[in-house]
């Protein structure tokens, strides 16, 4: 609801308003690539760091449709400036009827979220389309791993639709296995 709210009345977050909730497609021109991939890096830290990751994948999948998808504005505009991808988008709207449109464009092999801003519906809609779920560089504060041990249920359901998580340090290893009940980090 935040989100949503922002992109309505505060002029800085109304780019690809229509794409983000689904109303307007993108153009994805992917042309038999093999395989498709999703990388999700939030703002401008993540983007920048999630740029080697995005050059061993090219170097390694010469003939892969990376996507590379942000949520602020200025991750949106360094994610442009990827020589190694194929498309930057806004990330959508974590809404079902809006993820469910865009994965039928995309229908990507594997999803890679760069540190921790994950997103339920997403998550579920690319485990229902046998995507690979990667979650990567991932780390967790205390305060964060102590909100999700309240609503453990949750937390498992979400956390176990990920293939690998790889985390930043022991410590935050620790917390996913700890706090999370996820033993294979």
């Amino acid at each position: 609801p935040k989100l949503l709210y922002e992109s309505i009345f505060q002029k800085k977050k109304k780019t690809d308003f229509l794409k983000r909730i689904g109303f307007k497609k993108y153009n994805f021109n992917i042309n038999n690539k093999h395989p498709v991939i999703w990388i999700h890096a939030v703002s401008l830290g993540e983007t920048k760091s999630a740029s080697c990751l995005i050059k061993k994948i090219r170097e390694k999948h010469k003939n892969a449709y990376i996507v590379l998808s942000s949520t602020t504005n200025t991750g949106h505009v360094e994610a442009k400036k990827n020589p190694y991808i194929d498309k930057c988008v806004y990330f959508p709207f974590d809404l079902s009827f809006s993820i469910k449109r865009l994965f039928s464009c995309i229908k990507p092999n594997a999803v890679i979220f760069i540190e921790t801003d994950i997103w339920y519906n997403f998550l579920k809609q690319a485990k229902k389309n046998s995507a690979k779920i990667y979650l990567v560089s991932a780390k967790i504060s205390k305060r964060s791993a102590s909100r999700f041990s309240k609503v453990r249920y949750f937390s498992k359901k979400m956390f176990f639709l990920f293939d690998l998580i790889i985390t930043q340090n022991e410590e935050y290893k620790k917390s996913f296995i700890k706090e999370i009940g996820r033993a294979h980090v």
